[in-house]
């Protein structure tokens, strides 16, 4: 399973911001998130632990691999399984919160 990477710059709908994970646990991560334009903008992301599953594609008429991968959550997931604070401590609240959940079968 490939994890997500601690420091990685943004791409695509998050392109011009740079993330730093925080924190982590089995179900739940927070990234420190900067915008390259305004580096004192500084926010965080808490989001559920998301897995892709391995699985082979085609693209072009060419076989593609995905290996099974943590997954960032795109924007739909935010106010669902994703959240975003300015303050970390509120963050870190959601953090808890979340970890802290019990899982009925």
């Amino acid at each position: 399973m490939k994890e997500l990477s601690i420091n990685f710059d943004g791409k695509g709908e998050v392109r011009g911001f740079a993330f730093h994970q925080v924190k982590k646990s089995d179900k739940v991560y927070i990234y420190e998130v900067i915008d390259s334009e305004f580096p004192s903008d500084i926010h965080y992301k808490v989001f559920n632990r998301v897995e892709a599953k391995e699985r082979d594609t085609i693209k072009g008429y060419v076989k593609v691999h995905y290996e099974a991968m943590v997954i960032y959550p795109g924007a739909y997931a935010f106010g669902i399984t994703a959240w975003t604070y300015r303050n970390y401590k509120l963050a870190e609240k959601k953090f808890e919160e979340i970890n802290n959940e019990v899982e009925i079968s």
